[in-house]
């Protein structure tokens, strides 16, 4: 932990009030806030705000979609009647048990706008190609889509474990009653899921708040949008500021740095503020 995670740590915010880039390496100076100032209300804080804006729409987007797709196949898979659940359930777990960088890859070829195999579907169905990975819009639309597909076979597996812990009794009295399977779902489930399911949620939030892999792998954070390439249209703000690091020119590690202090700070604020709010750090009265 001291040299994995405290050490660099340290480093970061040290590094985070200096002008270190690759082109000072050797006569950096200590330059205060400058760094934070720049990102926050100068040159660059246009940038950062449009990036910070993006990064939370994909992350909740991504969130939410997960979380509700892998609610409903849980709910799905865990009722006795479906016959080959266990074949369904070994299937739809492969893109969780897929290494993502091998996912990511593989999307990147089939979402291809000039060969991929999505494009030549929907021209078999009389539909003009989609530009995925070249147009800004569909560009989020793709890295959204794919953040789902490789997202949602988690939070299935963590609902399906959680609803092992509803008695079936419960269940069957309710259908007895004569209570439809939404209403059951609505009235029961969701409820009793509720305490495991919230912190997984907010898990999930800070994981695709800093998921740098499909987003590097499927787009490299592109298109671009302007000449400079940085930041560009997909580009959340663990790319922008690896791109910041060691991608260009100047390679500024000082204000690459003050971008992760202000990036942990935003998640960790929004992660406090939703446990607070989702009432995940209550103590369970005994």
């Amino acid at each position: 932990m001291l040299l994995t995670t405290i050490i660099p740590a340290i480093v970061t915010v040290l590094v985070s009030f200096t002008n270190l880039s690759i082109g000072r390496r050797d006569d950096w100076q200590i330059i205060g806030v400058d760094n934070y100032t720049r990102v926050l209300a100068g040159a660059d804080a246009g940038k950062f705000f449009g990036v910070l804006g993006w990064t939370l729409t994909y992350a909740l987007i991504v969130t939410l979609v997960s979380v509700t797709i892998g609610l409903l196949l849980a709910v799905a898979l865990n009722d006795p009647t479906v016959k080959e659940r266990a074949i369904y359930r070994a299937l739809l777990i492969l893109p969780w048990a897929l290494p993502s960088v091998l996912t990511a890859v593989v999307w990147a070829s089939l979402l291809n706008g000039s060969f991929g195999p999505v494009n030549q579907l929907l021209n078999g169905f009389g539909i003009e190609s989609v530009p995925w990975l070249t147009d800004p819009f569909w560009a989020r639309v793709a890295v959204i889509l794919v953040s789902v597909w490789m997202s949602f076979p988690f939070m299935m597996t963590a609902c399906l474990g959680a609803l092992q812990t509803i008695p079936e009794e419960v269940l069957e009295a309710a259908r007895m009653d004569g209570a439809s399977a939404p209403v059951v779902l609505a009235r029961i489930v969701i409820p009793q899921l509720s305490s495991a399911v919230k912190p997984l949620v907010i898990a999930a939030f800070a994981m695709q708040v800093n998921n740098f892999g499909v987003i590097f792998l499927l787009t490299s954070g592109g298109p671009a949008m302007d000449a400079t390439g940085t930041p560009g249209a997909t580009d959340i703000l663990v790319t922008y500021l690896y791109k910041i690091a060691f991608i260009g020119a100047d390679q500024n590690y000082g204000l690459a740095s003050a971008v992760s202090i202000i990036l942990f700070a935003i998640v960790g604020g929004i992660t406090a503020l939703s446990a607070w709010a989702l009432g995940t750090t209550k103590e369970v009265a005994r």
